[in-house]
């Protein structure tokens, strides 16, 4: 997946997000495939990524870091 996600990235950049398209009398800019392939699998490669890191034990689980919620507790209790 990452050999397929690394080839379609390098086409969108090399291509563009969008494509000149000519069907027939018919002429459109439309979404270069590429980026529609690579959208659809790096959606999947998160979702697997996820699912493996779901079934490590909890003290191999990499922590979550809440930048956020971190940022706000500094500044309360400033």
């Amino acid at each position: 997946m990452e050999r397929t996600m690394a080839e379609l990235k390098r086409t969108v950049r090399e291509v563009g997000a969008v494509e000149h398209f000519e069907n027939g009398r018919q002429k459109f800019v439309r979404e270069n495939p590429a980026l529609k392939s690579y959208n659809t699998t790096i959606q999947r490669y998160a979702l697997i990524y996820k699912q493996f890191v779901d079934l490590l034990p909890a003290a191999a689980k990499p922590e979550a870091k809440d930048e956020l919620s971190e940022f706000l507790k500094k500044k309360a209790k400033a």
